[in-house]
């Protein structure tokens, strides 16, 4: 059952664009003309905004469960290869909906995603990978628990409903 499939080509074009003006301006092809030192850092940022480009234009992020492996995986694709990781059924809780609300905004927001056990710091806790974000009305409720009930009733792990506790998000402006 797969999850989501993310790819990021359209953000590809936001990093050629200057790679492509600076190009022009190092080779004199521009109004703005760049030597010295300056064509130096022109150079790195030239290669900066080409290597961000070919990650958005080849990478992807994919994860689905696999009843036969036992696990959700999720597949990272990048230029330079690929990197695999599995959650084991065994080390899943569950599937859990949770219920966050910004701090700075108030904005609501209803998650669906796996609990995981796992040790942090030596002790036992549980880790909570978001798959799917829906709003915060009651419609975007039902669906996020139509949604995990479909994981649920695919992967036959249990379900945890914890949607009416509403837990604090840190905004920006929490940060300062």
């Amino acid at each position: 059952m797969e999850i989501y499939y993310r790819k990021a080509r359209w953000l590809g074009f936001i990093f050629i664009i200057p790679a492509f003006w600076l190009s022009l301006s190092v080779t004199g092809y521009s109004s703005i003309s760049i030597k010295g030192s300056e064509a130096i850092a022109a150079y790195a940022v030239i290669g900066l905004c080409f290597l961000i480009a070919l990650q958005c234009f080849m990478g992807s992020t994919r994860f689905y469960f696999d009843n036969k492996a036992k696990a959700g995986i999720q597949v990272r694709k990048h230029f330079y290869g690929e990197k695999i990781v599995y959650f084991p059924y065994s080390n899943i809780t569950g599937i859990t909906i949770l219920c966050y609300r910004r701090v700075d905004t108030g904005i609501t927001r209803y998650c669906v995603g796996i609990s995981e056990s796992a040790k942090i710091f030596g002790q036992n806790a549980v880790k909570f990978i978001e798959l799917r974000s829906f709003g915060g009305t009651e419609d975007d409720r039902s669906n996020a628990r139509e949604f995990a009930k479909q994981i649920g009733s695919y992967t036959k792990l249990s379900l945890t409903d914890n949607s009416d506790i509403i837990r604090a998000e840190a905004g920006p402006s929490d940060h300062a």
